[in-house]
């Protein structure tokens, strides 16, 4: 059927190059042919079990070479000459090919099709997750203590799992904090840095927040609640605290947010806290974690740089372009969360700001406004308390 096959014998060992898609729909079709020929796969670098680069090839009985490139066709050549001086070689030009032109056009529309299918698939995704946004922000302006029926990954709490409003409480007395270390630390003031700020220190008592590792900070204490930043922190051995987070329901039970597997060691701070939400994925992230653990570690703390991707005051906004700040983000076409992190965010901001002993140093500051604190205090904190 195709010329180059007829060179082949039914138990030769074969070699293709270089290893892609197309290749291996030419494997495929030799093996159907010949059952019993042995395929392998040259390339020039070795990138999974089944290929070899071309000294390997010394230690294989090798038949015949097939090259389907033209563009690499000669290098490749001269790379296998190198190693197998007597071993026949044959080229299968692309454009003279029927087999080969065959393949990668239907490999090509495959693709093209696999291609269409997703972005149709994305884009309805991205409008119904553009109505659920405005369907949000609309519930969170006429009644926001049903907005978790609209979360789509459950991580607002429902009605049943509201915590009690009591008034003029700061955070400590709201969710009854309490704290176990599994090391000594020294109970001082401390300098949180979370990422919205680039401007930190790198003293006994300043904290950073996931920041990446450079430099500067490479000696500095590094901070997360995250088990997949905590392990690239330990790749890189450098001094970092972990956030436990458990929360404890009013019947008592337990339920831990960032478990870590066993086998790891750092420094961790396990943070209790009394609460009934019962969102299956509760957002507090590092930020508010470490904030709420070092604030019971400490005598007082410096928050700096709590932005949380607000890029001004938010007290020096209009409403329009406050609601858009806090609804709006491109992720959450991704993550499908980013309006909870923004509400966690803006709550927890609010009992910061009320708590003795924090400072609290960023953008997220809408209560400072006499018109937003009037207008929007009360409807985010029906989101989270009775």
């Amino acid at each position: 059927m195709y010329k180059f096959l007829d060179t082949i014998k039914k138990d030769m060992t074969i070699c293709i190059a270089p290893y892609n898609n197309l290749v291996k729909n030419l494997a495929e079709d030799i093996q159907k042919k010949y059952p019993l020929s042995n395929i392998i796969f040259y390339d020039r670098t070795k990138k999974n079990n089944k290929t070899f680069i071309a000294k390997d090839l010394l230690s294989i009985d090798i038949d015949i070479v097939l090259i389907i490139s033209p563009a690499y066709g000669i290098e490749i050549k001269n790379n296998i000459k190198k190693y197998l001086k007597k071993t026949k070689i044959i080229f299968i030009k692309e454009k003279e090919s029927k087999f080969v032109q065959i393949n990668y056009f239907n490999m090509l529309k495959t693709n093209i099709i696999k291609k269409i299918k997703y972005f149709y698939k994305l884009k309805i995704i991205v409008i119904m997750k553009f109505f659920n946004i405005i369907i949000m922000m609309f519930i969170f302006l006429i009644n926001s203590k049903i907005m978790y029926k609209f979360s789509w990954r459950d991580a607002l709490p429902s009605k049943d799992g509201k915590d009690n409003n009591i008034e003029d409480s700061n955070i400590k007395d709201l969710y009854h904090l309490k704290i176990a270390t599994n090391f000594k630390y020294k109970k001082q003031s401390y300098n949180i840095y979370t990422r919205g700020t680039q401007s930190y220190n790198t003293t006994d008592n300043d904290i950073l927040i996931n920041y990446p590792i450079n430099s500067k900070n490479k000696y500095a204490c590094f901070a997360t609640a995250d088990p997949n930043i905590l392990k690239n922190y330990l790749n890189n051995k450098v001094n970092v605290i972990y956030t436990e987070i458990i929360i404890i329901n009013q019947d008592g039970n337990e339920r831990i947010l960032n478990k870590l597997d066993s086998n790891i060691n750092c420094k961790i701070i396990t943070l209790y806290m009394r609460t009934n939400n019962d969102a299956n994925y509760v957002t507090l992230g590092s930020g508010i974690a470490t904030i709420l653990s070092f604030y019971m570690l400490s005598t007082s703390i410096n928050i700096f740089g709590y932005n949380h991707y607000f890029t001004k005051k938010q007290s020096e906004m209009n409403i329009f372009t406050f609601l858009i700040e806090i609804f709006f983000y491109r992720r959450d076409f991704k993550t499908y969360d980013c309006i909870e992190y923004s509400m966690y965010h803006l709550f927890f901001a609010y009992y910061f700001d009320k708590t003795p002993n924090i400072n609290l140093n960023g953008n997220i500051d809408y209560f400072n406004n006499k018109q937003f604190d009037r207008i929007f205090t009360k409807k985010i904190k029906q989101i989270f308390l009775t």
